[in-house]
């Protein structure tokens, strides 16, 4: 997989708890975007190229779903060479699946767009602003 392949779309970190099951294990997610996710591990249960079927346990109360995924990645901490985590890309899902997620995406994608906005509202017009809530 090359650069331009991994950077396609946009991954988006999780700034409330959301976790993956895979074969009875919990990990928390790092990152997510439309078409795969990054959760953190210290296992070398998986292989590059694995298929695992994976439960996404999202947020909120808004639910769970599943998933086939692929594992196409691994990160490493340069200081002790042990994994943090995979990379996972979405496979093999119903379209509705797809509808979800990228809903959950752009959920994501405007929270964080509000909170910036946010931010540079209270710098111009301060914190006390009428405006703001």
């Amino acid at each position: 997989m090359n650069s331009k392949e991994r950077r396609k779309d946009i991954r988006l970190d999780l700034s409330d708890p959301c976790f993956v099951m895979i074969e009875d294990n919990l990990y928390e997610v790092n990152n997510i975007s439309n078409n795969g996710l990054f959760f953190k591990c210290n296992v070398s249960e998986f292989e590059i190229g694995q298929i695992v079927l994976v439960e996404i346990l999202l947020p909120d109360s808004l639910g769970n779903m599943f998933v086939e995924g692929k594992i196409v990645r691994a990160k490493w901490n340069n200081l002790d060479k042990k994994e943090t985590g995979l990379g996972l890309k979405f496979i093999n899902f119903r379209s509705k699946t797809f509808t979800v997620i990228k809903s959950y995406v752009t959920y994501l994608r405007n929270k964080q767009i509000i909170k910036v906005a946010r931010m540079i509202v209270e710098e111009y017009l301060g914190k006390n602003n009428l405006f703001i809530s």
